[in-house]
């Protein structure tokens, strides 16, 4: 069964017929002002400013990736656009063990955000 998650109308997503409403619901995307909290919470649980650096990298370099591209990451897309951007950054030259810490610092972000990832549809 899937979870709804409802987002507040803002200027830019507002609208009033309620069959574009529920389409917006559905593509409920990335909240990247949501990065700080969620560092500050995993620098909690670590007290290591390496921590800090290491989600901060990741999630940027995502960023960057998702703007580059022109990309809105949702719940529909989330495994395709995680896959691309390993491809991008493996067409960087970036070592695989970078990779592969940058793909896990975003796999622990995007559920802060709202958006689900089963660990066992993406390996």
């Amino acid at each position: 069964m899937r979870s709804w998650v409802q987002i507040p109308p803002t200027p830019p997503f507002y609208v009033v017929m309620e069959k574009y409403l529920f389409q917006l619901t559905l593509m409920h995307c990335v909240d990247w002002n949501l990065k700080e909290e969620f560092i500050e919470k995993m620098y909690r649980r670590s007290r290591s400013i390496h921590s800090k650096r290491y989600y901060s990298f990741g999630i940027d370099k995502f960023r960057g990736y998702c703007e580059e591209k022109n990309l809105d990451v949702n719940q529909e897309n989330v495994y395709s656009v995680l896959d691309s951007f390993v491809g991008w950054l493996d067409k960087k030259e970036i070592k695989p063990k970078t990779i592969a810490n940058y793909v896990s610092a975003v796999r622990k972000f995007l559920p802060h955000t709202g958006i689900t990832i089963e660990q066992s549809a993406f390996k």
